[in-house]
């Protein structure tokens, strides 16, 4: 099940990860109010299930309420890939010094969570991976300790990360594979992982994908179907649905398994919906 970046930030600010001040706008005007409230120059990211966003022109920059109002109105509606923009991320705007790569991925082979780190960041891991692969650092993560600080260390260690950002890069890596863990996704990401101008080490764009296996889960589905407008979230799952759930409710909903591509929906009785 894919989320949008700010659900993903979302999740990854409860676990410890810094992350830039941010809001969502459906309208150029609710951006503008954002970029008001934030003060300062803004960036608005389209929140849609694809990459490419940046050379598809859905991230632009606001120096101003009245420009972020401008490059809001420009980027909703866009189509991307497919997808029209529905809603954009405004968040402050960061001076970025350097960038680095951190992600984690689902080992379907050994079925086991794997770390991959690169000083190589802001650009797409796969492409990393086919020109320069000596960049990326791998390392499996053991399931009955999680990722523990020391490893993690070790880990940006290896990879090269200067000594400057060692320990925050760390302490970040470690948080992501709690998060990653406890959120039941096969892939977590970081990219870019931003080094500023005041000496700071946070997550500047960040991606998560949840395992369609753990949505039996009707406390996560609720969390990540809440919007700001009480309106339901089109969040999509791997499998093609979507909007499993409306902000200020709570559903009896449940599903078993039986096998790889295969999945039976059981409630219970009557579909249940309760106001909190």
């Amino acid at each position: 099940m894919k989320i949008h970046e700010y659900q993903a930030k979302d999740i990854l600010g409860k676990y410890g990860v810094p992350v830039q001040p941010g809001k969502v706008a459906h309208t150029p005007e609710e951006a503008e109010a954002i970029a008001r409230e934030l003060g300062g120059p803004v960036v608005i990211k389209a929140q849609v299930y694809v990459g490419g966003r940046g050379k598809a022109g859905g991230i632009q920059f606001g120096d101003t309420p009245e420009q972020a109002r401008e490059a809001a109105s420009r980027v909703l509606g866009m189509n991307i890939k497919g997808l029209t923009v529905e809603k954009v991320l405004v968040t402050s705007k960061i001076d970025i010094k350097e960038e680095y790569y951190l992600g984690i991925v689902l080992d379907r082979k050994t079925q086991a969570p794997v770390v991959m780190v690169s000083t190589a960041g802001g650009i797409d891991i796969e492409e990393v991976a086919e020109k320069t692969p000596e960049k990326i650092i791998k390392q499996p993560i053991d399931m009955r300790w999680g990722l523990r600080h020391f490893e993690a260390l070790d880990i940006v260690a290896r990879a090269g990360f200067p000594s400057y950002v060692l320990r925050q890069s760390a302490a970040i890596l470690a948080a992501l594979a709690k998060a990653f863990i406890e959120s039941d996704a096969n892939l977590a990401e970081i990219n870019p992982l931003a080094y500023t101008a005041d000496g700071k080490v946070m997550a500047a764009d960040g991606k998560i994908v949840i395992d369609d296996n753990g949505l039996f889960r009707p406390e996560r589905i609720c969390h990540l179907g809440r919007t700001r407008r009480g309106q339901s979230i089109g969040i999509r799952s791997q499998a093609g649905r979507s909007d499993l759930c409306q902000t200020g409710w709570r559903c009896g909903y449940h599903r078993q398994w039986r096998g790889p591509g295969y999945d039976h929906a059981r409630y219970g009785g009557p579909f249940r919906w309760e106001t909190r």
